[in-house]
């Protein structure tokens, strides 16, 4: 089932996911990584032809590992474990777009977050700022843990966060950091550059100079960025016993 380039076929490799799961004790948490929507972006030869091409080579791997999740959860809902299970589907980068608007510096990062949890009963679309490091908090909220732990992101079911979200990457070198509409560039020592999103969602226009600098979202990124590196250096990343 080797797929020639980086390992086993979404579609079998989700069915052996699918059974191997129901031979962990419970509580368990486990997590794998697809590989058919990479590079060079082909399908097995039977599903040739099958899948639309749309305007990208990824497109029709898209549609493949639509179909090999399908089957996945096919799968799984009929598992002991499946009803009292949170499952979370993302990525860990973003790909070749087809919009504009998605190949700018901030929402070329732009991916999706799904989670399904069958005992919860969660329905909707969000699309409200939200990270990768969003979602452990969110699995914590939704798990009911009530102690403490260390976490730069928060639980994207909890409306308390709403005006408080924010997104941190680093590109080219510079820390962009988005919040509250604005986009902020900083390169370790000053500010080089922000951009107001909303009126100006291409990045066009670099604000420096021409209006106040967003003093508070600048501070905050600043101190997320402090806080990570000194936590890091004294390996305080974790809360210990």
């Amino acid at each position: 089932e080797f797929d020639g380039y980086w390992g086993i076929w979404d579609e079998p490799f989700f069915e052996f996911f699918a059974e191997k799961l129901g031979s962990f004790p419970e509580p368990f948490v486990s997590c794998i990584f697809s590989v058919s929507s990479h590079h060079p972006f082909r399908v097995p030869e039977k599903y040739e032809g099958v899948f639309p091409k749309g305007t990208l080579p990824l497109h029709q791997c898209v549609g493949y590992t639509d179909m090999a999740l399908r089957r996945f959860f096919e799968k799984a809902k009929d598992q002991d474990w499946y009803d009292n299970t949170i499952f979370v589907i993302t990525a860990d980068h973003s790909v070749p777009s087809h919009y504009p608007e998605y190949m700018t510096n901030v929402n070329g990062f732009a991916i999706p977050i799904m989670i399904h949890a069958p005992c919860l009963g969660l329905k909707g679309l969000n699309n409200k700022l939200a990270q990768q490091v969003d979602i452990f908090p969110t699995i914590m909220h939704l798990l009911g843990y009530e102690g403490s732990f260390i976490s730069f992101g928060s639980s994207l079911i909890d409306e308390g966060f709403d005006d408080k979200r924010f997104v941190l990457n680093y590109v080219n070198e510079t820390f962009q950091f988005v919040m509250n509409g604005w986009a902020l560039y900083f390169d370790g020592k000053r500010l080089i550059a922000f951009y107001d999103m909303e009126e100006d969602p291409m990045l066009a226009n670099n604000l420096i100079g021409k209006v106040p600098e967003p003093q508070q979202e600048l501070l905050l990124m600043k101190a997320i960025i402090q806080q990570f590196n000194n936590r890091m250096i004294e390996n305080k990343l974790i809360i210990s016993n």
